[in-house]
């Protein structure tokens, strides 16, 4: 406790010497005289320099005023301690700079005056009427820019909580969350929400929105706000942004949610999967349909990126749709290479192998069954880890598939029984014991028979 409240008093001390000209320049003097006026403040230290700054250490003050101007100036530069106490002509300007890394590095430590709270205040403001905000943040050659004072600015009122109006409230608005600390990316500079109403917030993001100011350091934070307050009339600008890869940059996980979730997978499929040239957002899309949603656009799409990537998360995602090409590529790849496709690729899960799991379907049976004997290949690498592994998949699958088709799946795996090795036999009649003295699928097959029934007696 001792300890904690030694470093409270060292750091207002030192952010109270930064309002007293005279005595942060005695300051510079001293570590100047330890550190040589000659040498470059981005001088990497070394061995030699130990004892300098052994020196400054032993005065907290000393150490406090080393370490900013070392904050302040690039490793690189070569200007020197001399040159850099002589250039602090503008007061005011260093010592706002200077207020602003003292706070943002110790700010629980820092008891502000009125004084003090008044002249940054004033010197904050000053500042931000002097640009325009939302000119000023830009994006140049997909990098965000925008002119330090400015962001310095921001932080002030931010770190002392300087009342802010309307206008200016609306207009940080347009501000990337970050540099307003906000949680997140995903919302609004909570500095600028606090100010405002939420008809105003809302108002002001669907007319910014309506301006074209979606970009990847706005939209995550506009887009969740939509989401989250049920904005509708953003939708058009919204699926424009999302289908323009140049402006969005791959960043599409909010968008394809706000569309998902407010307008339903149809809109998705509809309006924004026919545009979609970007595989980013193309799987996007792909983990945001229901794996039993017909769309033969979107596996069409699946698998012309599996084609031209060769990767095999896009078999993950047609296997989980339960397309039978995908599912005829992943037994090809077993049988070429005897073992597990995305093993080859050096995933850490079998992703894809585990995906068979999910196949329902009757018309995947042949393909599962192949599948099945390729893993009782001895010289098959299974790397049956944790439940998963290739036989582990299969045996899933065609317990599922007979759900719904007990008898198409028993005189398949009867009528296969004997095509394979010893092992792929045992197996399969393992799966046919246990499908057969599981109620669950007899009761499905009774039911199947009865509904076959009625509708032949139509």
């Amino acid at each position: 406790m001792d300890y904690e409240a030694k470093q409270k008093r060292e750091h207002q001390a030192f952010f109270d010497v930064l309002f007293d000209e005279r005595a942060f320049s005695d300051l510079a003097d001293k570590v100047c005289t330890i550190m040589g006026e000659k040498t470059p403040i981005g001088k990497s230290i070394t061995h030699a320099d130990a004892d300098k700054l052994t020196l400054i250490h032993e005065n907290k003050m000393l150490s406090d005023w080393y370490y900013l101007i070392r904050r302040i100036v690039p490793d690189d530069s070569p200007v020197t301690f001399g040159e850099y106490k002589k250039a602090i002509g503008d007061w005011d300007l260093f010592r706002f700079y200077a207020a602003e890394e003292t706070l943002k590095n110790h700010e629980e430590s820092i008891d502000i005056s009125d004084h003090q709270r008044e002249w940054l205040s004033q010197y904050a403001l000053e500042t931000l009427h002097k640009y325009d905000i939302k000119s000023a943040f830009q994006i140049k050659d997909g990098r965000f820019t925008y002119p330090m004072m400015l962001s310095i600015s921001l932080s002030v009122m931010e770190l002392i909580e300087i009342e802010c109006d309307r206008d200016l409230a609306i207009q940080l608005l347009s501000i990337p969350s970050p540099i307003l600390k906000a949680e997140s990316p995903d919302q609004l500079p909570e500095y600028a929400v606090k100010w405002l109403d939420e008809q105003t917030i809302t108002s002001t993001i669907i007319a910014n929105v309506h301006a074209g100011e979606l970009n990847p350091y706005t939209a995550s934070a506009y887009v969740h706000y939509c989401l989250n307050h049920e904005v509708i009339e953003c939708k058009a600008d919204i699926i424009a942004y999302l289908i323009d890869k140049d402006r969005n940059c791959g960043f599409v996980f909010a968008e394809v949610e706000y569309i998902t979730k407010l307008f339903g997978e149809d809109v998705l499929l509809e309006e924004v999967l026919p545009h979609c040239d970007d595989d980013r957002l193309l799987e996007c899309i792909a983990t945001h349909i229901h794996l039993r949603k017909k769309s033969d656009e979107l596996d069409r799409k699946l698998w012309s990126s599996y084609r031209k990537t060769e990767d095999t998360k896009w078999l993950k995602h047609l296997i989980n749709r339960n397309n039978v090409n995908a599912l005829e590529e992943y037994l090809k790849l077993c049988r070429e290479s005897l073992v597990l496709p995305d093993s080859r690729q050096r995933r850490i899960d079998p992703e894809v192998t585990d995906a068979i799991r999910a196949v329902y379907m009757v018309e995947c049976l042949d393909s599962v069954i192949g599948l099945l004997m390729v893993a009782s290949d001895p010289r098959f690498v299974e790397r049956e880890e944790a439940g998963f592994g290739l036989t582990n998949s299969c045996w899933g699958a065609i317990t599922s598939i007979a759900k719904s088709n007990y008898s198409l799946t028993v005189d398949a795996l009867e009528a296969n029984k004997h095509k394979g090795n010893d092992v792929f036999s045992e197996w399969v009649g393992d799966i046919i014991h246990k499908i057969k003295s599981n109620k669950e699928y007899a009761n499905d097959a009774a039911l199947s028979f009865e509904n076959a029934f009625m509708l032949t007696a139509r």
